[in-house]
């Protein structure tokens, strides 16, 4: 409809969104990433919000749209993003209910959403954050990287999902398939 953003604005829209996810950059240096902040392969910069200089090395991905836009990204406000991300999201199929408590007078409720709505500018960051756990990169590190402190990362984002509950387990017992039965 002519609400719904163009096929030319969702390609930035995910553009945008897989930078973020490659860079942990949130939306408002995201937003100044330039040509002038790059450097043998790194994007050098100081955070907005903590003012702490950040240090990103840059992946193929991060790269190659750094250069498609000539590193000149597009300018898309906040909200824009954040609504248009969230259709990108509802085209790519990502309707499946969750559920999230809120609170209410006291009372703890539970509220059904499809996971598009609750996709914003700050699940890239999360997203770089988690991955980079996973892949074995410490929390110190993210911190140089993001310049989050390192407690908010292990407090925020390195948490444990059942993927890797199971594969922890498996790494250290066994497949669940190999471990004795108890008679």
């Amino acid at each position: 409809n002519e609400y719904f953003p163009s096929k030319e604005t969702l390609e930035r829209v995910r553009d945008l969104h897989v930078l973020t996810c490659t860079t942990g950059y949130r939306i408002s240096d995201r937003k100044r990433i330039g040509r002038e902040h790059i450097e043998k392969g790194v994007i050098k910069m100081e955070a907005t919000k903590n003012k702490r200089t950040t240090t990103v090395p840059l992946t193929p991905i991060s790269k190659a749209i750094l250069e498609k836009y000539n590193y000149e990204l597009p300018v898309i406000s906040d909200q824009k993003f954040n609504d248009y991300v969230k259709a990108l999201c509802f085209l790519a199929g990502m309707t499946e209910l969750v559920e999230i408590p809120e609170y209410r007078g006291g009372s703890k409720i539970y509220k059904k959403y499809s996971k598009y709505e609750l996709i914003t500018s700050h699940v890239g960051v999360a997203t770089f954050i988690t991955h980079c756990g996973q892949k074995g990169i410490s929390a110190k590190v993210v911190s140089e990287i993001t310049g989050k402190s390192v407690k908010v990362i292990l407090d925020h984002y390195y948490g444990t999902d059942q993927n890797f509950i199971e594969s922890e387990m498996a790494r250290a017992f066994g497949s669940h398939n190999s471990i004795m039965k108890v008679s």
